[in-house]
């Protein structure tokens, strides 16, 4: 019986929507000022029981400056995200904002790597309850 209740309440932990993920993604990157050299393609993992939607792109950047990751923050704000509390930060150090976007949890990570060329990996999640 409680096998029952669990697996009927891990259905409802589901995104409610595909796309939000994605959207969030999208719309960083579009108006979000950043550099970019070239743009690769968004892949999305659709939600998997309690595992949020995530939205995975990576951008080479003409430089590597962190001025890139200040605007992705801007972005977030404009789009109603906030920056993490600082005890998150402390365990996901690529954090960049949360919040609830179309009625979803959403969380943005960033990363500046830069070996041969620069690249911006920005990773968003969205779940709904």
């Amino acid at each position: 019986m409680l096998g029952t209740n669990v697996a009927s309440a891990q259905q409802s932990w589901n995104i409610k929507r595909a796309g939000t993920s994605a959207e969030v993604l999208t719309k960083i990157v579009s108006s979000g000022n950043i550099d970019a050299l070239s743009t690769g393609a968004i892949d999305v993992e659709p939600p998997d029981g309690p595992m949020p939607e995530t939205a995975y792109q990576e951008i080479t950047l003409k430089s590597g400056s962190n001025a890139t990751i200040t605007s992705v923050k801007t972005r977030c704000s404009e789009l109603g995200l906030s920056s993490p509390a600082k005890d998150f930060l402390e365990s996901e150090p690529d954090l960049v904002c949360t919040g609830r976007y179309n009625g979803e949890s959403v969380s943005v990570y960033a990363k500046i790597s830069c070996e041969s060329n620069c690249k911006l990996m920005i990773e968003t999640r969205a779940i709904g309850f």
